[in-house]
C-alpha cells in the first residue's frame, strides 16, 4: 500500500554486502556496542555501485537483496527499505513497471505507526534484456535515475525442496544466553530441523561460538543483519522496528531449501501431540492437502519449571507446564515455492496454494517466555510430558559435545550472565 505523502522521491539504491561465516567469526568489538567487552556487532553494511560518499536521504530506496525466480512465472523479486511511497511513485525493473507491496500490509506499518522507515516487497516480469552479468537495471524514470543491481538466482529444479524442515530464526540482538541457543537447535532437532537460517545483529563470544559449532557440523547458515546505511543527517535505524525483522523473515522464504520451513523465536517450539516428529505430521498433512501453502498452529504458553541457564542440567525438560488460557499469536509452517510474502502468517501465497490449520488435538505452537518461567508468576499451569527420557539424555550429550568444544583453548566462555540480560531486557523495552 502506498501512502499519501505527495513529495518527490530522490531515490539511491544502496546494495548490501553478505558476510560469511567465517567473517563473522572473525570481527572485532564495537567501541559503540552495548558493554562493548562482552557484545560483538556485525561491520557496517556497504554499498555496491556507489563512492564512499553515499548519497543518502530521507527520500532514499534501499535494496536488500534482488532475485531472479525461475520457480514459477518468471519474476524479479525485491526485498528493500523505504520510507512510504507517494502515490505517483513508480519503480521499473529493466522496462517492467514493477507492483510495490508493504510488507506489513500497509505504510506506516499500524503496529509501529512511529516507525518512518518500512520493508518493502518490490516485482515485476522478467525483462527482455537481461545483462549476460546477471544483473538488471532498477529506475525510477520520473527522476531520470537508475542503477544496475545483481540477482541471485532461485531454480526452477524443485527437487531441493522435496524434503526436510528448516527454521528461520529472526535477527538476534544483543543476544548472550549461549545454553538457550543450544536449548533451542536440539529441541528442534528432535521435532526433524534439518537446517537452521539465524540471522544475527550482534552476539556475545560465546553465542558466536555455538553457532560456528553448528555451522562446521553444516546445521547453521548464519546470515549477518548489518544496519542500515547512514549519515550524519540521515540514519534509517532510528526509526526502523526491530531491525526491520519483517524484511528478514521474506529473506528466508528464499534462502530455504527444505520442503517445510518455520519461521520461530528462540523460545518457540512446534510439537504433535501424538507420537511423531513435527516433519512428520507435515508430511502427512501435505499427503491430504496437496494446495496447502502453510500450516498454522495455535499459541500455548509453556513453562519448563526450575529452568536455569547457569546450570543448564536439562532436568527441566521432565517438568514441563502448559497453559492455554491465555491465547498469543499462531505462528506457522510454510512452503516457499508456494508463499509470496510472510508477515506474523503468510499474507500471501501463490494461487492456488492456501493456508491449512491444524487442530490443537494434533499440534500446538509452545511458547516457553522466560517470565512466565518466573517464581513470581501469577497463573495456573498443568503438567504436560513433552519430551521422554531418551529425548532428554540426547540434548545433554549434545551439550556436552558443545561444552567440550567451547572450552577448547582456541575458544573463550562465558556463562550466561543474568545481570548482564536483565540490563538488556530493560534497555529494551524503552
Amino acid at each position: 500500500m502506498r501512502s499519501s505523502i505527495s513529495r518527490k522521491r530522490i531515490v539511491t539504491v544502496a546494495f548490501l554486502t553478505f558476510f560469511s561465516v567465517a567473517l563473522l567469526l572473525q570481527i572485532t568489538i564495537s567501541p559503540t556496542m552495548f558493554c562493548s567487552n562482552f557484545f560483538y556487532e556485525l561491520p557496517p553494511p556497504k554499498a555496491e555501485g556507489f563512492s564512499r560518499n553515499l548519497s543518502l536521504s530521507h527520500d532514499s530506496l534501499i535494496i536488500y537483496r534482488a532475485y531472479l525466480d525461475l520457480r514459477k512465472l518468471t519474476k524479479v523479486r525485491i526485498l528493500a527499505f523505504s520510507r512510504c511511497f507517494a502515490d505517483d511513485a513508480t519503480v521499473k525493473i529493466g522496462s517492467e513497471v514493477a507492483q510495490i507491496v508493504a510488507i506489513e500490509k500497509s505504510c506506516p506499518w499500524k503496529w509501529a505507526p512511529s516507525c518512518d522507515w518500512n520493508s518493502f516487497y518490490i516485482s515485476a516480469k522478467r525483462p527482455l534484456l537481461v545483462e549476460n552479468s546477471g544483473r538488471v537495471q532498477v529506475s525510477l524514470p520520473h527522476l531520470n535515475r537508475s542503477i544496475s543491481i545483481s540477482l541471485s538466482v532461485l531454480s526452477s529444479d524443485s527437487r531441493s525442496l522435496s524434503s526436510g524442515l528448516s527454521i528461520c530464526v529472526p535477527p538476534l540482538y544483543w543476544f548472550s544466553n549461549w545454553p538457550l541457543l543450544v536449548h533451542f537447535f536440539e529441541l528442534w532437532r528432535l521435532q526433524g530441523a534439518t537446517h537452521f537460517f539465524v540471522y544475527v545483529h550482534s552476539v556475545s563470544v560465546s553465542v558466536r561460538s555455538v553457532l560456528g559449532f553448528y555451522f562446521q557440523k553444516g546445521l547453521v547458515t548464519v546470515v549477518p543483519w548489518n544496519e542500515l546505511p547512514s549519515t550524519t543527517d540521515v540514519n534509517p535505524n532510528l526509526s526502523l522496528y526491530r531491525l526491520g525483522h519483517s524484511l528478514a523473515h521474506n529473506d528466508c522464504v528464499f534462502r530455504t531449501t527444505s520442503r517445510f520451513t518455520a519461521l520461530v523465536d528462540i523460545d518457540e517450539f512446534l510439537i504433535p501431540s501424538r507420537n511423531q516428529t513435527l516433519l512428520e505430521l507435515l508430511d502427512d498433512k501435505l499427503e491430504k492437502h496437496p494446495l496447502a501453502g502453510s500450516f498454522v498452529f495455535t499459541h500455548i504458553r509453556l513453562r519448563f519449571d526450575g529452568q536455569d541457564w547457569s546450570k543448564p542440567d536439562f532436568s527441566w525438560l521432565r517438568r514441563s507446564l502448559k497453559s492455554d488460557k491465555w491465547k498469543g499469536p499462531t505462528k506457522y509452517v510454510f512452503i516457499a515455492d508456494r508463499t509470496r510474502i510472510l508477515l506474523n502468517q503468510v499474507h500471501s501465497h501463490f494461487p492456488p496454494f492456501s493456508p491449512i490449520m491444524i487442530s490443537h488435538e494434533e499440534a500446538h505452537l509452545y511458547h516457553a517466555r522466560s517470565s512466565w518461567a518466573a517464581p513470581n508468576a501469577h497463573e495456573e499451569f498443568e503438567p504436560i510430558k513433552l519430551y521422554t527420557e531418551e529425548s532428554i539424555q540426547a540434548v545433554k550429550k549434545s551439550f556436552d559435545e558443545v561444552g567440550a568444544f567451547l572450552t577448547s583453548p582456541r575458544t573463550d566462555i562465558h556463562l550466561p550472565n543474568k545481570i548482564v540480560s536483565d540490563l538488556v531486557v530493560k534497555c529494551l523495552s524503552r
